[in-house]
Formats: structure tokens, sequence, C-alpha cells
């Protein structure tokens, strides 16, 4: 197997052991000890036999050169004997002075036989022949080659002979220079082939190392990514795009990616389901509109004593002889012109922030104008616009409107009382008829200037302080107590409740140091009693440049304390801003506090992401659970059940706001709710005096929360 692939499959195999934790992986070398062994050994192997490869082709080169060497030197020799046609002690003397300067070589002068006529010393021809054996196969001790070198590369160098005459008869010259500068350039040669070799050889470890290094932090990081996305697959959390990760992690992402695709389409599926019960337990099925029992909640939401000062408007609609028009004209010509009036209606709560419309019953719509005094004129432009249309088609079709405008504190029953006997008195005033119905608005009390001004000192004197409500599960034990800010807006005068000047705070951007303070005090109140609480924060405070950053620094100053709070932001804030309160919950929730969408139901079945968000909870807004355990809303609970089984399925908390009756809270606990609050449950047995309707007082002396800015500027 190559090294490479053997590094490869090494450490996949460690990062994928079963049992061990991705996040665990032992830091150090990129490769385990035994197997880092394995590949040393491998590859000092392979430096070796590229080693001796190497050394041995220099033995075959040094050998030819001292050879040749040899023959060039017998010949050169040869040749200046040649011409003074030597004697044989003229030979012996002249191969002794060459013997003297050239210390260690053998010269040798034979006739035709082999004879030997002179030479360097006087020894014996055998003698010769065993000093050519020594020099054969022993080492030479003044060799710089160690002996295990030369045994291991022994070198073949030939003696040089050239033709030397005696006297006329064939002769030959014999010469062999030393070994000892061969042996000594073939060890050298050698060393520094060893050298280049063992830098090459650690170039390559290194590189090895590197790439086995930065392979398992790749794989690490796959495998703790793949862990955090199937952790995420239980929260409802995960997003599982497919990783780009080596063979050994790819069956694993793509199984988890399996999962998640399922998962996703279970989800989606459930949506669906969710969706098709939302719009029949509220909603009209022609129009789509909501039907009288949610019009109703928000009727009474925006009619209650905390919704603030002034008054409403409100218009029912009556389509005069619809019967007849099924009859005379059919269901389908019929069902078009509901559709053309309700598109037509529609433009109202489009344009108009707080307008609601619903769809009572077959022939009656509702419009609920968020101010007072334009009733009447919203009246006449509908008519102008309907008769047009309703003419034309017989002398007995029409439009009847009754408007009434509505001073708060009321309910909606006397509200759609009022209305409707206005739209009695419309009946009779022909086929395009209207009738209005006004009350007396009390006397002014200094306009809206006074108003903020006196939000403005509120909050910088400190004058705020509380409301707290308990939220309970269903073995009616106490879960945390939900806040909402109050201002004494006079010195002498009474708290008021956020609902009363929290518009007007929006309009000079006070929301955000009004969220602030609120955040402040309820963590100063938890320190007192150690007892967790909940706010709701303004969409308005999201958006303020600093609050996000104002409330981290908050909570990070009193971790301990943060841990027992929850903070909760508008479904409409999470559908509209939904990165900007992904960023918000991941801070908050890193400081230890814990996040909740507020206000939900609207969307949630229509934008599942929703659920996608950091959440620890859903509260679901107070039209989906009033009068729900009245006879006839079976859709309506039918609803209620989906939905906890699709937020409690992404392992969420699902709380209930608002429940006002006792029939109706015990039907919240057997659909499966965790949590609620409202009017049912103040009073439950083991909550103490103390804890019901508690005030927290902000102390001026201490409080720390970020200035106001000053309320001038922010009118000029």
């Amino acid at each position: 197997m190559p090294i490479a692939a053997f590094i490869s499959v090494s450490h996949a195999s460690d990062a994928v052991t079963p049992g061990r934790p991705a996040t665990a992986i032992r830091p150090g070398l990129g490769i385990q000890p035994a197997r880092w062994a394995a590949v040393a050994v491998l590859l000092a192997v392979l430096l070796a036999v590229v080693w001796l490869g190497q050394t041995l082709a220099l033995r075959y080169q040094v050998g030819q050169q001292s050879s040749q060497a040899n023959q060039d030197a017998a010949a050169h020799m040869a040749s200046q004997l040649s011409v003074d046609q030597p004697s044989r002690p003229f030979v012996q003397v002249r191969l002794a002075l060459w013997g003297g300067l050239m210390s260690g070589a053998e010269f040798r002068w034979l006739d035709a036989e082999g004879a030997v006529l002179a030479r360097q010393s006087g020894a014996s021809l055998a003698a010769d022949r065993a000093i050519d054996r020594a020099i054969d196969h022993a080492v030479d001790e003044a060799a710089a080659a160690p002996s295990w070198f030369v045994r291991l590369a022994p070198l073949a160098i030939a003696a040089g002979v050239a033709p030397l005459a005696d006297e006329g008869k064939a002769g030959t010259l014999w010469l062999r220079r030393p070994t000892t500068d061969a042996w000594a350039g073939l060890w050298q040669a050698a060393q520094q082939q060893a050298l280049v070799l063992a830098m090459l050889g650690a170039g390559m470890v290194a590189a090895l190392q590197f790439a086995a290094l930065r392979q398992r932090r790749q794989t690490t990081g796959h495998a703790t990514e793949l862990a955090a996305q199937l952790r995420g697959l239980g929260t409802g959390a995960a997003q599982l795009p497919l990783l780009s990760v080596g063979p050994a992690l790819r069956p694993l992402a793509l199984a988890v990616q399996s999962v998640a695709e399922q998962r996703a389409a279970l989800i989606r599926a459930h949506v669906e389901q969710m969706e098709v019960l939302r719009r029949y337990a509220h909603a009209d099925a022609l129009t789509g509109l909501p039907n009288r029992r949610i019009f109703t909640a928000d009727l009474d939401e925006a009619l209650a004593d905390s919704a603030g000062p002034g008054g409403v408007g409100l218009l029912l609609l009556r389509v005069r002889d619809l019967y007849g028009m099924n009859l005379r004209h059919g269901h389908v010509r019929t069902d078009q012109i509901l559709l053309t009036m309700t598109e037509l209606l529609r433009a109202y709560p489009r344009q108009v922030g707080g307008c609601r419309l619903g769809r009572l019953n077959g022939s009656d719509f509702a419009l609920l104008l968020p101010v007072m005094g334009q009733a009447e004129t919203t009246a006449r432009s509908l008519l102008a616009a309907l008769q047009p249309m309703l003419s034309p088609l017989d002398a007995a079709s029409g439009v009847a409107i009754g408007a009434a405008e509505l001073l708060r504190p009321t309910d909606g029953a006397t509200a759609l009382s009022m209305a409707d006997e206005a739209l009695a008195r419309a009946e009779v005033n022909g086929r395009f008829g209207m009738e209005t119905i006004r009350t007396t608005p009390p006397a002014s009390s200094g306009g809206q200037t006074r108003w903020l001004v006196a939000i403005h000192q509120a909050l910088d004197q400190g004058r705020t302080r509380l409301d707290e409500r308990p939220v309970r599960g269903a073995d009616s034990r106490l879960l945390h107590l939900d806040c909402t800010l109050q201002l004494q807006l006079n010195e002498a005068g009474p708290f008021e409740p956020a609902a009363r000047w929290f518009a007007l705070a929006v309009r000079t951007r006070l929301a955000a140091a009004a969220d602030s303070r609120a955040v402040g005090l309820a963590l100063r109140a938890i320190a007192t009693d150690d007892q967790a609480r909940s706010l709701q924060l303004a969409g308005e405070s999201l958006l303020t440049p600093g609050f996000v950053d104002d409330v981290t620094a908050q909570l990070t100053r009193v971790p301990q304390l943060a841990c027992r709070l929850w903070l909760a932001l508008p479904e409409a804030v999470a559908c509209d801003h939904t990165v900007l309160l992904r960023e918000a919950a991941g801070r908050w929730r890193a400081c230890g506090a814990r996040f909740a969408l507020a206000q939900a139901g609207d969307r949630l079945s229509r934008t599942p992401q929703l659920l996608d968000l950091g959440l620890d909870c859903v509260r679901v807004h107070p039209r989906y659970v009033a009068g729900i355990a009245q006879p006839g809303n079976q859709d309506a609970q039918r609803f209620l059940r989906a939905l906890v089984q699709l937020v409690q399925g992404v392992g969420l908390q699902i709380a209930a706001d608002g429940v006002s009756s006792a029939q109706d809270l015990a039907l919240l606990w057997s659909s499966g709710f965790d949590a609620a609050s409202g009017p049912a449950l103040v009073g439950d047995a083991d909550l103490d005096d103390a804890d019901i309707d508690t005030d927290f007082v902000d102390d001026p002396s201490t409080t720390g929360t970020s200035a106001v800015c000053p309320l001038e500027e922010e009118i000029s």
C-alpha cells in the first residue's frame, strides 16, 4: 500500500472510531505511534535500498576510472622506457624511482612467458602473487573507508598493461596503483548520497506529517459539525447541507442528510395539515378572513382597558338578500361577488396598522378601525365603491353598513351590539344605507406632547415598576412571573400599564429605553427573590441600533441571574426580521437567558422556519385560545393539538397566553400545553398572595440602565 494511502486510511479510521466523541480526538501527531513506526521503517528501508543501489553504481564507475588510470599510467611509462631500449638494470632503477614517487604502487616487467624481468622490490613471483591476492581481498589499513563498507562494495580495479620489449623480445609492463584514493572517493560519494537521501526522507516525513495533521483537522471539523447537526435534529435547529468530506465520512454525512430530509419532509407535511386545520378553525372557508370567534377575540383585546386611551371604530357590513342572490345568480356568481368585496375590504388592513377584518357569517363582514373619528367616513367610502358593483345585478341586491364609534374600556359584545343597532337602522334606509352611532369622548388631558413629556420624565427619573402575573405548568406549579413595565406618568398619580403609553413611546423611539429599563428591573427582581421572570420586548426595540448590545451587556454582568430570565419577541418581528432576531437570540442565550416566540399562531403554521431561531418556547396568541372549550370549536381544538405536536416535536415548549376561563385552561392541559398564563391562572391553590400581581418598583438611585435621549430633541 502506498505511504500516503496508508496514512489516509489510518487517519480516517481514527476519526470515526465507534464510541469515541469527535471532539475528543487526541492532539499531537497526525498518526498513532504504532502506525507512525511502521511508516518510518518502510521509509527507511526504501531509502536504504536507494542508497545501496546508488553506491553500487558508484562502485562500478570508480572501478572503471581506476582501471583506466592504471592502463594510462602503464602505457605512458612503457613509452618512456621504450625510447631508450632499456636493459634490465636500467628498468629496475627506473621502476624503483617511480615506486618512490608513487607510494604503494606495484611495477613489474614481464617477458613473453610471464617471468619477472624487473620489479619495484625483490620479492619472488610466489610472493608477488600472494601480494596480489592480498591486495584483491584484504582491506588496506590506510584506506579511508570502513571495513564493512569495503566488504559491502568491493572494487574491481584492473592493472594497467603495456608492451615493453626486452632486447628485441616481446615483453610487458604491469602496473597497479594503490586503491586507497579510490576507496576514499567512493566512501565520500556514498556519504554525500546518504546525506541527500536523509534530507529527502526528512522532507517526506515532514510533508506526510503535515498532510496527516491537516487531514485530521479537516476530519475532526467535519465530525464535529456532523455531531452538532445530529444534536440539532432533536431541537429543530439542524440545517444539513451535504458536507464536502472525504470518503471516510461521506457515508455518515449522506446518512445524516437523509435523516434530516426525512424529518423536514415530515414537518412540511405536518405544517400543511396544520394550515388546513387553521383555515377550518379560524378562517372563513370562502374568503380566508378570520371567523367570528377570532374577530371577537381581537375586538375584546382592542377595547380592553390595557389597550390604552382613546377609542376605535367598528363597521358591520351586511350584503342584502344573499340567499336570494344565490337563487337568482347561482352560487358561483355570488361567491365571485363576495370575493371581490373581500378584496376591497382587505385594502384597509393592508394600509392601516391595527385594522382588523373578519366575516361573522355568510352575509355579514366586520371592520375594526384602530382610532375613533373615521368610522362614518370609511362607511361612506365603502358604499361609494360597492354601489356600482351591486346595483346592476337586480333590484334586491345591496349593502347596509352600521358604524359605531367606541371608547375604551368596553367589551366586544357591547361593541357588536352597538354596531348591530346602527346596522338595523341602516337597513331601513334603502338598498345602500348607512348609520353611525357615536359615544362622547372625554375632555382632552393635555394632548400628545404632554403624554410624551410624561413618558420621558418617568423613564428618566426611574418612576417605573413591573406588573407581574403568574405562568404555571399543567401541575399548577409556578414556573415564572410574566412581567410588563408600568410608568408613573404623574408623580402623585397611579402607575399606568404599557398599553396606555407604549404606542407613543414607539412613535418617539423611546421603546428601546423602556424595554432596556424593564430588563434591568427584572434582573434586580430575580436577585431579590430568586424567582424566574419573563419579559416580552417590542419589535421596535429590536430594530433600534445598540439595543441588542445593551441587553447583552446587562445579561453578561450577572450571568447567575440571566439564566432565570425569559425574553420574548413577537412572531411578526420574527417573520419580517428573521436574521436580526436569530442573532439577538443567539447572543442572549449565550449569556444564559432563555428565548421565546410570543403572539404566535398567525404565521407559525405557514412559516415552519420560525421554529429554527434558537428558541426555547412558543407562546400562542390569546385569540387562538379564547373560548376554545365552547361547543362547536372542534376544528380549533384540532388545530391546537396539531400545533402542540409540531412545537414539541422539535424539542420546544409551548405555552398559552391570556387564558380567561377554567374550561379553556382544562382543555389546553389535556391538549398537551406545557404552560399557560392569564386570568384563569391567578388565584390558583399553591401561589402565595405575595406572588400574585406583585410589583417591583424601580429605585432611581440604583438603576443602571442606559440614558434616555431628550424628549424635546425627539419631538423636534
